[in-house]
């Protein structure tokens, strides 16, 4: 049954036809190295099969029939299920789809067979995952040219290859993307149940699971942000520059707004900009910047509120700040003579 979820998913993709949620439930099943192996081997020999050129040409009747008798050859009891294909819609999807199974299922038992008996030649699983931990940023510079800069506590993965239709990615946590323009290749940036997709462009994107917001932030250029709903299926929210999408992921719903540039991307440059936030989430920010769990200690915490600017400040200089402007003490829990947590209290 796994199996031919993953033929369908698949064809979908390759196709062109597979919606976000199947794209999300392929992603799950790539994470089992024989169908990653799979789906690289098939990709790369997708386009040698000439469909998505000259598929509104074909003629399925003939091509199934020819098609049929070569699956038959290595599966013998293979046939069509009819009660499947009034799922795919009209019948210029339908007949898409289904010369596209059928291509998929032969070269799916080849690459099968290739797998199997030619051991030596395996090809590198799907996606590259970088992942950095508290205290910790990373650059990734993708081969398409795009950068991509990783905050901390963040998961990024991505293909070795892109394939020849999009550019598509995946972030838990946060990250700052300036993309190579390509106008035949979109980037798409997966994260939870929404989507980013731009052609060439600067943006942020933050998407802790810890946290209730998902926010979309564009400095330079446009996006489209693709949101999945039950019933109008995929809803488009278009930014321009100074715009950012904020997601809750509790209520679902979600609000444009124009935004501070330096406050939403600064930290990948070690800027902060508290403007009478909660001192709670504030700290959140902080632990996650240098690495150290800072705590309060304190009844009635979300009453608290900070307003500060720290431009690349040091971490006791922080401290102190904090403690100034709060009017809280803190203490200091160290571990092998390195400092664990900040507890301020009063």
């Amino acid at each position: 049954m796994e199996k031919n979820k993953f033929i369908e998913l698949a064809t979908k993709y390759l196709s062109n036809e597979a919606t976000f949620e199947e794209k999300e439930q392929l992603n799950e099943l790539l994470k089992d190295e024989k169908y990653n192996e799979m789906f690289v081997w098939i990709s790369n020999n997708w386009q040698n099969f000439g469909l998505q050129k000259n598929v509104h040409n074909f003629n399925v009747e003939r091509g199934l029939h020819k098609l049929t008798q070569k699956i038959r050859a290595y599966e013998p009891e293979f046939d069509w299920d009819e009660n499947k294909k009034s799922r795919f819609g009209s019948i210029n999807s339908l007949l898409k789809i289904a010369a596209s199974i059928a291509i998929f299922l032969l070269i799916s038992i080849l690459a099968f067979y290739q797998l199997t008996t030619n051991t030596n030649d395996k090809v590198p699983i799907t996606l590259t995952t970088k992942s950095t931990l508290s205290g910790q940023k990373s650059i990734v510079t993708l081969f398409d040219g795009t950068k991509v800069i990783l905050n901390a506590e963040s998961k990024f993965k991505y293909p070795p290859k892109f394939g020849d239709f999009s550019r598509e990615v995946y972030l838990e946590g946060e990250a700052f993307f300036e993309v190579a323009h390509n106008s035949k290749k979109p980037f798409i940036v997966h994260t939870g149940k929404l989507s980013t997709k731009v052609l060439g462009t600067k943006f942020n994107v933050s998407a802790f699971p810890t946290e209730n917001d998902i926010k979309i932030s564009l400095v330079e250029g446009k996006v489209v942000v693709l949101k999945e709903t039950p019933k109008k299926g995929t809803e488009k929210i278009k930014l321009l520059p100074h715009q950012q999408f904020i997601y809750d992921t509790k209520t679902k719903s979600g609000k444009v707004e124009r935004f501070n540039i330096v406050k939403e991307t600064g930290w990948k440059d070690n800027k902060y900009i508290f403007d009478n936030e909660s001192l709670n989430k504030a700290l959140v920010k902080l632990s996650r910047a240098f690495g150290v769990e800072f705590k309060l200690d304190i009844p009635q915490k979300d009453k608290y509120k900070i307003k500060a600017n720290f431009n690349n400040e040091s971490f006791w200089t922080i401290v102190e700040a904090i403690k100034y402007a709060t009017k809280l003490n803190y203490r200091i829990v160290s571990k092998n003579n390195e400092v664990e947590k900040v507890i301020f209290n009063k």
